[in-house]
């Protein structure tokens, strides 16, 4: 049953592609996330781990936003994945909008 799962899952990301998209995301909470890149393949990004978790509402929006700029700024897919996950991870230890800056952010993800 995985295995029908995964070769759906995989058609969907070729259908994808073959629109134009270049660079799919899929987040997994805890588990981290996986970036699907037309030119480099699958990409696995480790979760980061919260001291706690607060609230989670906007946590897809802010992974997204972070991995947007730092592609922007020429980061690898991995490392502008690294910096998302971190600022995702640092947004649910608290209620609200994220409000550490992209420089502190990357500060904890060297930590």
């Amino acid at each position: 049953m995985e295995e029908q799962i995964l070769r759906y899952y995989l058609k969907i990301i070729s259908y994808l592609f073959n629109l134009g998209i270049s660079e799919i995301i899929v987040t997994n909470g805890f588990f981290g996330s996986t970036i699907y890149s037309k030119e480099k393949g699958r990409t696995v990004i480790p979760p980061f781990i919260p001291k706690k978790v607060v609230d989670t509402t906007g946590c897809g929006d802010t992974y997204t936003a972070i991995y947007a700029f730092a592609r922007y700024k020429q980061y690898s897919i991995y490392h502008a994945g690294l910096v998302a996950s971190a600022g995702s991870g640092i947004k649910t230890e608290k209620t609200g909008l994220l409000t550490k800056s992209f420089t502190k952010i990357k500060f904890r993800v060297n930590s």
